[in-house]
């Protein structure tokens, strides 16, 4: 799970694991600033992951990410399971993640 240093995204992120059936088996807080997502992927990676939840304030924020975690190979590695707020369906990521929406 990577959760953007905002209250909104931390609150949310503790709503999540409160309840997920699930075991959340990685979680790395990042700030807003953050530009190197392939660091947080490389980290992800490092664990038995099935899919990613990916809690931040903004869509621009988002579609980074995803894109750093497809360069990354993170994508490949768990089927594509992507969890993730409101943001995935704004015209706003859509532009700035093209292909990687779907």
């Amino acid at each position: 799970m990577f959760v953007e240093n905002t209250d909104y995204a931390v609150g949310l992120a503790k709503v999540f694991v409160e309840n997920y059936k699930g075991e959340v088996v990685f979680e790395e807080k990042f700030n807003t600033d953050e530009k190197d997502f392939g660091i947080l992927a490389k980290k992800a990676s490092n664990n038995s992951i099935d899919g990613i939840v990916l809690i931040t304030q903004t869509e621009t924020t988002s579609a980074t990410a995803i894109i750093a975690f497809q360069k990354e190979g993170l994508l490949d590695t768990f089927k594509g399971n992507i969890l993730g707020g409101f943001f995935f369906s704004s015209e706003k990521f859509a532009e700035t993640a093209g292909d990687l929406r779907d």
